[in-house]
Protein backbone atom coordinates (compact mmCIF):
# COMPACT_ATOMS: atom_id res chain seq x y z
CA UNK A 1 0.00 0.00 0.00
CA UNK A 2 1.30 3.41 -0.78
CA UNK A 3 0.78 6.11 1.79
CA UNK A 4 -1.48 9.06 1.27
CA UNK A 5 -2.53 11.94 3.50
CA UNK A 6 -5.86 13.71 3.46
CA UNK A 7 -8.78 14.10 1.07
CA UNK A 8 -11.25 16.83 0.25
CA UNK A 9 -14.21 14.56 -0.38
CA UNK A 10 -15.29 10.96 -0.11
CA UNK A 11 -15.52 8.61 -3.09
CA UNK A 12 -18.01 5.72 -3.33
CA UNK A 13 -17.88 3.28 -0.47
CA UNK A 14 -14.86 4.91 1.20
CA UNK A 15 -16.21 6.68 4.24
CA UNK A 16 -14.80 9.61 6.17
CA UNK A 17 -13.70 7.22 8.93
CA UNK A 18 -11.59 5.20 6.49
CA UNK A 19 -10.03 8.38 5.16
CA UNK A 20 -9.12 9.27 8.74
CA UNK A 21 -7.54 5.83 9.09
CA UNK A 22 -5.50 6.45 5.94
CA UNK A 23 -4.29 9.78 7.23
CA UNK A 24 -3.43 8.30 10.61
CA UNK A 25 -1.61 5.25 9.29
CA UNK A 26 0.26 7.34 6.73
CA UNK A 27 2.27 8.88 9.53
CA UNK A 28 1.93 6.15 12.17
CA UNK A 29 3.28 2.62 12.10
CA UNK A 30 6.60 0.99 12.97
CA UNK A 31 9.24 3.69 13.39
CA UNK A 32 12.18 1.49 12.39
CA UNK A 33 10.71 0.91 8.96
CA UNK A 34 10.11 4.61 8.30
CA UNK A 35 13.44 6.02 9.40
CA UNK A 36 16.31 7.07 7.17
CA UNK A 37 19.14 4.56 7.35
CA UNK A 38 22.86 4.97 6.99
CA UNK A 39 24.37 3.56 3.82
CA UNK A 40 24.30 0.77 2.86
CA UNK A 41 20.61 0.45 3.71
CA UNK A 42 18.64 -2.62 4.66
CA UNK A 43 15.43 -3.36 2.77
CA UNK A 44 11.86 -3.85 4.00
CA UNK A 45 11.77 -0.10 4.63
CA UNK A 46 10.16 3.12 3.42
CA UNK A 47 11.16 4.27 -0.04
CA UNK A 48 9.96 5.24 -3.47
CA UNK A 49 10.32 7.39 -6.54
CA UNK A 50 11.75 10.79 -5.61
CA UNK A 51 9.31 12.51 -7.98
CA UNK A 52 6.16 10.76 -6.74
CA UNK A 53 3.88 13.69 -6.07
CA UNK A 54 0.23 13.00 -6.91
CA UNK A 55 -1.29 15.54 -9.29
CA UNK A 56 -4.83 14.67 -8.15
CA UNK A 57 -6.35 17.84 -6.73
CA UNK A 58 -8.59 15.72 -4.47
CA UNK A 59 -5.63 14.87 -2.24
CA UNK A 60 -3.91 17.15 0.27
CA UNK A 61 -0.17 16.74 0.96
CA UNK A 62 0.05 14.41 -2.04
CA UNK A 63 3.40 12.66 -1.77
CA UNK A 64 3.59 8.91 -1.88
CA UNK A 65 5.80 6.13 -0.56
CA UNK A 66 5.91 2.36 -0.46
CA UNK A 67 8.36 -0.36 0.58
CA UNK A 68 11.75 -1.25 -0.89
CA UNK A 69 11.25 -4.99 -0.84
CA UNK A 70 14.29 -7.10 -1.73
CA UNK A 71 17.63 -7.14 -3.54
CA UNK A 72 17.63 -8.88 -6.93
CA UNK A 73 20.59 -9.88 -9.09
CA UNK A 74 20.59 -9.75 -12.87
CA UNK A 75 23.29 -8.22 -15.03
CA UNK A 76 23.39 -5.68 -12.19
CA UNK A 77 21.82 -5.50 -8.74
CA UNK A 78 18.31 -4.09 -8.39
CA UNK A 79 15.88 -3.09 -5.66
CA UNK A 80 12.56 -4.87 -6.18
CA UNK A 81 9.25 -3.21 -5.41
CA UNK A 82 5.97 -2.50 -7.18
CA UNK A 83 5.27 -0.34 -10.21
CA UNK A 84 3.03 1.53 -7.76
CA UNK A 85 6.01 2.38 -5.53
CA UNK A 86 8.87 2.89 -7.99
CA UNK A 87 7.24 3.73 -11.32
CA UNK A 88 4.28 5.93 -10.30
CA UNK A 89 1.61 3.67 -11.85
CA UNK A 90 3.21 3.70 -15.34
CA UNK A 91 3.97 7.45 -15.22
CA UNK A 92 7.64 7.43 -14.21
CA UNK A 93 10.68 7.85 -16.43
CA UNK A 94 13.53 5.38 -16.49
CA UNK A 95 16.40 6.85 -14.55
CA UNK A 96 14.17 8.49 -11.92
CA UNK A 97 15.97 8.43 -8.56
CA UNK A 98 14.66 6.05 -5.90
CA UNK A 99 15.07 7.30 -2.33
CA UNK A 100 15.09 5.88 1.19
CA UNK A 101 12.98 6.78 3.09
CA UNK A 102 10.12 7.77 0.81
CA UNK A 103 8.80 11.30 0.50
CA UNK A 104 6.06 10.85 3.10
CA UNK A 105 8.73 10.14 5.72
CA UNK A 106 10.71 13.32 5.22
CA UNK A 107 11.14 15.97 7.92
CA UNK A 108 7.79 16.47 9.62
CA UNK A 109 6.07 14.26 7.07
CA UNK A 110 5.83 17.39 4.93
CA UNK A 111 6.71 15.79 1.58
CA UNK A 112 9.94 17.76 1.37
CA UNK A 113 11.22 17.67 -2.20
CA UNK A 114 14.82 17.86 -0.99
CA UNK A 115 14.19 14.96 1.41
CA UNK A 116 16.95 15.94 3.86
CA UNK A 117 16.59 12.69 5.80
CA UNK A 118 16.80 10.43 2.77
CA UNK A 119 19.30 9.09 0.29
CA UNK A 120 19.09 8.34 -3.42
CA UNK A 121 19.90 4.62 -3.36
CA UNK A 122 18.92 3.45 -6.84
CA UNK A 123 17.60 4.54 -10.23
CA UNK A 124 14.45 3.23 -11.89
CA UNK A 125 15.54 0.69 -14.49
CA UNK A 126 12.49 -1.22 -15.69
CA UNK A 127 8.89 -1.94 -14.82
CA UNK A 128 5.97 -3.95 -16.09
CA UNK A 129 3.19 -1.66 -17.28
CA UNK A 130 -0.14 -2.03 -15.49
CA UNK A 131 -3.07 -2.48 -17.89
CA UNK A 132 -6.26 -0.94 -16.51
CA UNK A 133 -9.92 -1.59 -17.33
CA UNK A 134 -11.18 0.25 -20.40
CA UNK A 135 -14.91 0.44 -21.05
CA UNK A 136 -16.12 -3.16 -20.80
CA UNK A 137 -12.69 -4.69 -21.31
CA UNK A 138 -10.57 -6.02 -18.46
CA UNK A 139 -7.06 -6.81 -19.72
CA UNK A 140 -5.22 -9.25 -17.51
CA UNK A 141 -2.08 -8.49 -15.49
CA UNK A 142 0.22 -10.99 -13.84
CA UNK A 143 2.34 -8.47 -11.93
CA UNK A 144 2.58 -4.99 -10.46
CA UNK A 145 6.37 -4.85 -10.24
CA UNK A 146 9.44 -2.73 -10.94
CA UNK A 147 13.22 -2.72 -10.51
CA UNK A 148 15.64 0.09 -9.70
CA UNK A 149 19.36 -0.32 -10.38
CA UNK A 150 21.32 -0.01 -7.14
CA UNK A 151 23.81 2.83 -6.78
CA UNK A 152 27.31 1.93 -5.63
CA UNK A 153 27.55 1.01 -1.93
CA UNK A 154 23.95 2.10 -1.28
CA UNK A 155 22.25 -1.22 -0.41
CA UNK A 156 23.49 -3.94 1.92
CA UNK A 157 25.32 -6.32 -0.46
CA UNK A 158 23.72 -9.52 0.86
CA UNK A 159 20.20 -8.09 0.68
CA UNK A 160 19.52 -7.87 4.41
CA UNK A 161 15.90 -7.11 5.27
CA UNK A 162 15.06 -5.16 8.41
CA UNK A 163 14.11 -7.46 11.31
CA UNK A 164 14.30 -10.53 9.04
CA UNK A 165 18.01 -10.64 8.24
CA UNK A 166 19.64 -12.20 5.21
CA UNK A 167 17.01 -13.83 2.97
CA UNK A 168 17.51 -16.95 0.93
CA UNK A 169 18.85 -16.61 -2.58
CA UNK A 170 15.94 -18.64 -3.91
CA UNK A 171 12.20 -18.47 -4.56
CA UNK A 172 9.55 -20.77 -3.10
CA UNK A 173 6.14 -21.40 -4.67
CA UNK A 174 3.13 -20.49 -2.51
CA UNK A 175 0.90 -23.35 -1.33
CA UNK A 176 -2.24 -23.61 0.77
CA UNK A 177 -1.49 -23.46 4.48
CA UNK A 178 2.02 -22.09 3.98
CA UNK A 179 3.36 -19.87 6.78
CA UNK A 180 4.90 -16.60 5.58
CA UNK A 181 6.21 -13.33 6.98
CA UNK A 182 6.90 -9.84 5.62
CA UNK A 183 8.78 -6.67 6.51
CA UNK A 184 7.44 -3.36 5.27
CA UNK A 185 6.94 0.33 5.88
CA UNK A 186 3.28 0.12 6.80
CA UNK A 187 3.06 -2.62 9.44
CA UNK A 188 6.65 -3.71 10.02
CA UNK A 189 7.15 -7.46 10.44
CA UNK A 190 3.97 -9.56 10.32
CA UNK A 191 3.21 -13.23 9.75
CA UNK A 192 0.35 -14.90 7.93
CA UNK A 193 -1.02 -17.98 6.20
CA UNK A 194 -1.66 -18.61 2.50
CA UNK A 195 -5.44 -19.22 2.38
CA UNK A 196 -6.18 -19.06 -1.36
CA UNK A 197 -4.19 -19.50 -4.57
CA UNK A 198 -4.69 -18.93 -8.30
CA UNK A 199 -6.66 -15.77 -7.55
CA UNK A 200 -8.20 -13.71 -10.33
CA UNK A 201 -9.63 -10.39 -9.19
CA UNK A 202 -9.71 -6.62 -9.60
CA UNK A 203 -7.49 -4.21 -7.70
CA UNK A 204 -8.51 -0.60 -7.13
CA UNK A 205 -5.74 1.90 -7.96
CA UNK A 206 -7.81 4.98 -7.14
CA UNK A 207 -6.72 7.97 -5.04
CA UNK A 208 -8.62 7.93 -2.71
CA UNK A 209 -9.66 4.26 -3.10
CA UNK A 210 -13.08 3.80 -4.61
CA UNK A 211 -12.44 6.16 -7.50
CA UNK A 212 -10.68 3.59 -9.72
CA UNK A 213 -9.11 2.77 -12.10
CA UNK A 214 -9.27 -0.99 -11.73
CA UNK A 215 -6.70 -3.54 -12.88
CA UNK A 216 -7.50 -7.23 -13.24
CA UNK A 217 -4.79 -9.38 -11.67
CA UNK A 218 -4.44 -13.11 -12.35
CA UNK A 219 -2.52 -16.00 -10.75
CA UNK A 220 -2.22 -14.24 -7.39
CA UNK A 221 -2.58 -15.63 -3.87
CA UNK A 222 -4.12 -14.36 -0.65
CA UNK A 223 -2.36 -14.20 2.72
CA UNK A 224 -4.42 -13.87 5.91
CA UNK A 225 -2.90 -12.41 9.06
CA UNK A 226 -2.23 -14.91 11.84
CA UNK A 227 -3.95 -12.57 14.31
CA UNK A 228 -6.58 -9.85 14.24
CA UNK A 229 -4.11 -7.15 13.13
CA UNK A 230 -3.47 -5.99 9.54
CA UNK A 231 -1.03 -8.06 7.49
CA UNK A 232 -0.40 -5.03 5.23
CA UNK A 233 -1.31 -1.36 5.42
CA UNK A 234 -0.58 1.98 3.81
CA UNK A 235 3.04 2.09 2.69
CA UNK A 236 3.42 -1.70 2.37
CA UNK A 237 3.14 -1.85 -1.43
CA UNK A 238 6.31 -3.63 -2.51
CA UNK A 239 6.81 -5.63 0.67
CA UNK A 240 8.18 -9.12 0.07
CA UNK A 241 6.66 -12.21 1.68
CA UNK A 242 9.21 -14.79 2.83
CA UNK A 243 8.94 -18.27 4.26
CA UNK A 244 8.43 -18.03 8.00
CA UNK A 245 11.87 -19.44 8.84
CA UNK A 246 14.36 -18.15 11.41
CA UNK A 247 17.17 -18.02 8.82
CA UNK A 248 17.66 -18.01 5.06
CA UNK A 249 13.93 -17.75 4.20
CA UNK A 250 13.05 -18.13 0.54
CA UNK A 251 11.08 -15.41 -1.28
CA UNK A 252 7.44 -16.41 -1.76
CA UNK A 253 5.75 -13.32 -3.20
CA UNK A 254 5.45 -9.57 -3.70
CA UNK A 255 2.67 -7.77 -1.80
CA UNK A 256 0.63 -5.55 -4.10
CA UNK A 257 -2.68 -4.78 -2.37
CA UNK A 258 -4.67 -5.08 0.84
CA UNK A 259 -8.36 -5.42 1.58
CA UNK A 260 -9.62 -1.91 2.25
CA UNK A 261 -12.26 -2.97 4.77
CA UNK A 262 -10.45 -5.86 6.45
CA UNK A 263 -6.64 -5.48 6.16
CA UNK A 264 -6.04 -8.96 7.57
CA UNK A 265 -6.07 -10.05 3.91
CA UNK A 266 -3.33 -9.19 1.40
CA UNK A 267 -3.09 -9.90 -2.32
CA UNK A 268 0.33 -11.22 -3.28
CA UNK A 269 2.06 -12.18 -6.54
CA UNK A 270 4.20 -15.36 -6.65
CA UNK A 271 7.87 -14.35 -6.68
CA UNK A 272 8.75 -16.69 -9.53
CA UNK A 273 6.17 -14.90 -11.69
CA UNK A 274 7.53 -11.48 -10.68
CA UNK A 275 11.10 -12.33 -11.65
CA UNK A 276 10.08 -14.05 -14.87
CA UNK A 277 7.95 -11.12 -16.03
CA UNK A 278 10.52 -8.45 -15.11
CA UNK A 279 13.25 -10.49 -16.76
CA UNK A 280 11.43 -10.08 -20.06
CA UNK A 281 11.46 -6.27 -19.83
CA UNK A 282 14.34 -4.66 -21.72
CA UNK A 283 17.18 -4.84 -20.95
CA UNK A 284 16.34 -8.54 -20.66
CA UNK A 285 18.23 -10.58 -18.07
CA UNK A 286 17.88 -13.59 -15.83
CA UNK A 287 16.90 -12.54 -12.32
CA UNK A 288 17.38 -14.21 -8.95
CA UNK A 289 17.21 -13.07 -5.32
CA UNK A 290 20.38 -12.05 -3.51
CA UNK A 291 20.87 -13.96 -0.28
CA UNK A 292 22.27 -17.03 1.41
CA UNK A 293 22.65 -20.17 -0.66
CA UNK A 294 21.66 -23.70 0.13
CA UNK A 295 18.38 -22.85 1.82
CA UNK A 296 15.46 -25.23 1.54
CA UNK A 297 11.74 -24.72 1.89
CA UNK A 298 10.44 -24.48 5.43
CA UNK A 299 7.66 -26.94 4.73
CA UNK A 300 6.85 -28.71 1.53
CA UNK A 301 3.17 -28.85 0.62
CA UNK A 302 1.52 -31.49 2.80
CA UNK A 303 -1.39 -32.00 0.42
CA UNK A 304 -2.19 -35.56 -0.56
CA UNK A 305 -1.91 -36.78 -4.14
CA UNK A 306 -5.72 -36.75 -4.30
CA UNK A 307 -5.90 -33.13 -3.16
CA UNK A 308 -3.17 -32.05 -5.58
CA UNK A 309 -5.18 -33.65 -8.40
CA UNK A 310 -8.28 -31.80 -7.17
CA UNK A 311 -6.39 -28.49 -7.32
CA UNK A 312 -5.35 -29.20 -10.92
CA UNK A 313 -8.98 -29.98 -11.79
CA UNK A 314 -10.11 -26.77 -10.07
CA UNK A 315 -7.64 -24.71 -12.11
CA UNK A 316 -9.11 -26.09 -15.33
CA UNK A 317 -12.67 -25.36 -14.19
CA UNK A 318 -11.69 -21.87 -13.03
CA UNK A 319 -10.34 -20.93 -16.44
CA UNK A 320 -13.76 -21.69 -17.94
CA UNK A 321 -15.95 -19.95 -15.38
CA UNK A 322 -13.98 -17.09 -13.78
CA UNK A 323 -15.08 -14.34 -16.18
CA UNK A 324 -18.75 -15.14 -15.52
CA UNK A 325 -18.23 -15.39 -11.76
CA UNK A 326 -16.51 -12.01 -11.63
CA UNK A 327 -19.59 -10.42 -13.18
CA UNK A 328 -21.79 -11.47 -10.24
CA UNK A 329 -22.84 -8.71 -7.86
CA UNK A 330 -20.46 -8.25 -4.97
CA UNK A 331 -17.81 -10.67 -6.26
CA UNK A 332 -14.27 -9.27 -6.30
CA UNK A 333 -12.27 -12.41 -7.06
CA UNK A 334 -12.13 -16.18 -7.41
CA UNK A 335 -9.44 -18.66 -6.39
CA UNK A 336 -8.77 -22.06 -4.88
CA UNK A 337 -8.58 -22.99 -1.21
CA UNK A 338 -9.39 -25.58 1.43
CA UNK A 339 -12.86 -25.89 2.94
CA UNK A 340 -13.34 -24.27 6.32
CA UNK A 341 -15.28 -27.34 7.54
CA UNK A 342 -12.97 -29.95 5.96
CA UNK A 343 -9.26 -29.19 5.44
CA UNK A 344 -9.04 -32.27 3.19
CA UNK A 345 -11.49 -30.79 0.66
CA UNK A 346 -10.50 -28.44 -2.17
CA UNK A 347 -13.07 -25.71 -2.86
CA UNK A 348 -13.44 -22.52 -4.84
CA UNK A 349 -12.95 -19.44 -2.71
CA UNK A 350 -15.27 -16.69 -3.93
CA UNK A 351 -13.97 -13.31 -2.74
CA UNK A 352 -16.76 -10.86 -1.99
CA UNK A 353 -16.97 -7.24 -0.90
CA UNK A 354 -20.07 -7.81 1.21
CA UNK A 355 -21.23 -11.15 2.60
CA UNK A 356 -24.94 -10.32 2.32
CA UNK A 357 -27.92 -12.53 1.56
CA UNK A 358 -28.24 -10.97 -1.90
CA UNK A 359 -24.60 -11.73 -2.72
CA UNK A 360 -24.85 -15.28 -1.38
CA UNK A 361 -27.94 -16.01 -3.46
CA UNK A 362 -26.14 -14.99 -6.66
CA UNK A 363 -23.22 -17.39 -6.13
CA UNK A 364 -23.63 -21.02 -7.27
CA UNK A 365 -23.22 -23.67 -4.56
CA UNK A 366 -20.88 -25.57 -6.86
CA UNK A 367 -18.68 -24.88 -9.86
CA UNK A 368 -18.01 -28.02 -11.84
CA UNK A 369 -17.73 -30.72 -9.19
CA UNK A 370 -16.33 -28.51 -6.45
CA UNK A 371 -18.16 -26.59 -3.75
CA UNK A 372 -17.88 -22.83 -3.48
CA UNK A 373 -17.08 -21.04 -0.24
CA UNK A 374 -17.40 -17.31 0.38
CA UNK A 375 -14.38 -15.39 1.68
CA UNK A 376 -15.21 -11.83 2.66
CA UNK A 377 -12.03 -10.02 1.71
CA UNK A 378 -13.66 -6.83 0.46
CA UNK A 379 -12.20 -4.83 -2.40
CA UNK A 380 -8.43 -4.94 -2.71
CA UNK A 381 -6.79 -1.54 -2.99
CA UNK A 382 -3.28 -0.63 -4.12
CA UNK A 383 -3.07 2.89 -2.75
Amino acid sequence: MQTIIGSKRVFGYLTASILLLIATQAVAGPKKHKKAQGLPIQLGTSGGNATDFAADSEIDLPCLSGTLGALIQGDVQYILSTNQTLAKRNKAQKGDPVIQPGLIDTAGGACNTENPKGHPVADLSKFKKIKFHKANKAPKNQVDAALAEVRDDSVHPNGRVLEIGMPGGHTVAPFLGQQVKKSGRGTGVKSGTVVATNITGDVDYGFPPGAGPLARMIKQFVVQSNNSKPIMSFGDSGTVFFEDLPSCPGLVGLGIAVNLADPRFALVTPMSTVLKQLGKVKPKDDLEPVGCKGGVGALEPVLSTRMQAAIRDAEQIQRRVEDAVLKLDGVTGIGIGLAADNPEEVVFKILVSDDSAVVRESIPAELGKLRTEILRTGRFGAM
